[in-house]
């Protein structure tokens, strides 16, 4: 290993679950780019600039800082303090032998890491290697809950969630909610600050117009605009590179049927002054704002398999006749991954393609449609998320037992006409239907 070869630091910051792995596979296919598995070097600047700093203050009273707390050692920020030039040469010498021995067998200049913590030490890295450029990696806030979730089946020791699910263990919806604000919130404040030194990639983009995000992303970095990377990257990906995403290691191909799946993670678990926050979030990212009913809202991006759109448009045609009891009287049937919408009369039995003003809005993925109307567990399909819905009046919803009723609706769309025992609502048929009434989500 020669000490000629230096490349430069380059730091991703994102939330977990937000496509930095992906990321890193297609950085690390770049023939000047090297961006291997979390290996922490920004936390290890961080940790060897606390150990000098303590050695140095302990050795002499001139660089003594503000004392830290004695109660506390989880002070993972070191401090603003200037250590003598000689000990940050040695601290700077450590961390480019790591750098230098990853990259320079292949004569990379650019040695990049993604570690999930990156942003609670960006500023002793920006500090130590003055200029440092940052990518800032995000995704869909519901999406990254969705995806986490079901990365931690056992637990969530993993992703730097423990701290926040350790809050509000009832609630970890709410608790993923406050670690993706933490994190994306530090990392906006600090591209705001640095805006000419950091570069913004959403998961969407990356996933559904690769050749742009990336064609963008090497201008910034200053490198060939080498697009191969794309098909490469997959091949040179293996199980055994590292820390991060576990589905990497047997992807082949890019797929954006991930993007939407936060629908089903219900947004009423976030407290809302978090949710306003996180709202401000998204606004700066060019995300749609989210109220309730941002569940039932088409998903512009994901795509039905044509099987499930076609039995859906079939099941649809036509709805059997017949009494109807209940004070729900129009639905609205968003196919959310289609872009097909319909309102339904169950006292008129009739069924037409498009929007209107409705008393509930049901909403799910054209397949989950299919099987609700084909006799599947409505409860099931209601508390996995996979069937949404929004009723017009908060009062009359509060009154009705949605599952008995989806249930009834689900039997006349699959052309049984009787109510069926079991399948009826507890509401008073008397109540009035009146009032303001949603107009189907639009895309």
């Amino acid at each position: 290993m020669t000490d000629d070869h230096n490349p430069e630091l380059v730091l991703v910051l994102g939330a977990a679950r937000s496509g930095t792995t992906l990321l890193r596979s297609f950085l690390d296919a770049h023939p000047e780019i090297g961006c291997p598995a979390e290996a922490g070097v920004p936390k290890l600047i961080n940790q060897l600039h606390m150990a000098w700093d303590i050695v140095c203050a302990s050795r002499d009273p001139v660089h003594a800082t503000a004392p830290r707390d004695p109660v506390r050692d989880d002070q993972r920020q070191a401090s603003g303090s200037e250590l003598p030039a000689e000990v940050q040469d040695i601290i700077r010498s450590q961390v480019k032998r790591i750098m230098r021995y990853y990259c320079e067998r292949d004569a990379k200049g650019i040695y990049c890491d993604k570690s999930l913590d990156n942003v609670q030490y960006v500023a002793v890295v920006d500090h130590m290697f003055t200029g440092t450029k940052c990518i800032v990696m995000v995704r869909q806030v519901m999406d990254t809950i969705a995806s986490g979730l079901e990365a931690s089946p056992w637990g969530f020791d993993a992703f730097g969630y423990r701290p926040f699910v350790e809050l509000t263990p009832e609630n970890t919806v709410h608790a993923l909610a406050r670690y993706w604000e933490s994190q994306v919130s530090q990392a906006l404040a600090w591209r705001d600050a640095h805006g000419e030194r950091c570069h913004v990639i959403r998961y969407e983009d990356l996933v559904t117009d690769p050749e742009s995000v990336l064609g963008r992303l090497f201008e910034f970095l200053g490198v060939a605009k080498d697009l191969s990377v794309i098909e490469r990257s997959f091949e040179a990906f293996t199980k055994a590179s590292g820390p991060g995403d576990y589905k990497i290691g047997s992807t082949r191909k890019l797929r954006a049927d991930s993007i939407g799946r936060g629908k089903r993670v219900p947004v009423a678990r976030i407290a809302p002054p978090v949710l306003e926050r996180i709202n401000g979030l998204l606004a700066k990212l060019g995300y749609p704002q989210m109220g309730e009913s941002w569940s039932v809202e088409p998903n512009s991006v994901a795509t039905a398999s044509v099987g499930a759109q076609d039995e859906l448009e079939r099941l649809l045609s036509s709805i059997a006749s017949g009494g109807w009891d209940f004070a729900i009287n129009t639905f609205g049937i968003v196919a959310d991954d289609v872009d097909l919408r319909w309102v339904v009369v169950p006292a008129s039995a009739t069924v037409r393609r498009g929007d209107g003003e409705v008393d509930l809005v049901v909403a799910g993925a054209a397949e989950d449609l299919v099987r609700l109307i084909k006799g599947g567990n409505v409860g099931a399909l209601l508390r996995s998320g996979r069937i949404r819905y929004v009723v017009a009046d908060p009062e009359l919803g509060s009154r009705v037992d949605v599952s008995r009723l989806l249930g009834s609706l689900a039997r006349r769309l699959g052309g049984k006409a009787g109510l069926g025992t079991g399948c009826g609502a507890r509401e008073d048929p008397n109540l009035p239907s009146e009032g303001p009434v949603p107009e189907l989500a639009r895309p």
